[in-house]
């Protein structure tokens, strides 16, 4: 009888360590399988956080890339505008000072010292022929007296505000000193330097 018994204790013991092996494998797996589980939870969760930022990142990008683009767009409006509005001030006190110095006995003089400079320029010669704008016909005698030895004849010029244009037909040469001319080349390069078109 204490054969069995001990038999049965040992059968017994045997079970019980082969069902606690058994139990300590299945809850190792679990633990195993539970590790791998979180793990690949963690990455998915990883991957999925990068995509999702990386989608606000180019979305915040492309919203605000437009923002600063229309902003860029309506600073170069203002900055036309205001090129535009300084050209057109430039440009009325450039014509009233002009106008002012037309106006004045100056003007008469400088008339004589820009035909003077003309000749200069064309050499010796006989006859030469001056443009005129119709209002400063009357500085005819004064310019006449001014190119002594030369023989002058006149036309009205092309131009309106001013100066004159001499035309030497024997040399093919013209030489332009009319305000017209000297204001536009000034205006362009003003327009160089600044950016603003004062015509």
């Amino acid at each position: 009888m204490d054969a069995i018994k001990r038999k049965l204790e040992e059968f017994t013991e045997a079970s019980a360590q082969e069902s606690l092996q058994n139990a300590r494998q299945a809850i190792q797996k679990v633990k195993d399988e539970g590790e791998t589980a979180v793990e690949a939870a963690q990455r998915q969760i990883e991957e999925e956080t990068r995509a999702y930022v990386k989608k606000r990142v180019s979305e915040i990008k492309t919203r605000e890339g437009s923002r600063v683009s229309a902003r860029l767009l309506e600073n170069k409006r203002k900055m036309f505008a205001l090129r535009q509005q300084c050209a057109a001030e430039i440009g009325t006190e450039v014509q009233d000072k002009v106008q002012e110095f037309i106006a004045s006995p100056e003007y008469g003089v400088h008339l004589k010292n820009l035909l003077k400079r003309a000749m200069e320029h064309m050499g010796k010669e006989n006859t030469l022929t001056v443009l005129l704008r119709p209002e400063d016909v009357k500085h005819k005698s004064g310019l006449v007296a001014a190119a002594k030895g030369t023989n002058l004849s006149f036309g009205i010029g092309d131009f309106t505000m001013g100066g004159l244009v001499v035309l030497c037909p024997s040399k093919k040469l013209r030489v332009d000193l009319s305000f017209d001319t000297a204001i536009g080349d000034i205006s362009e390069h003003f327009a160089e330097l600044s950016g603003i078109d004062l015509e």
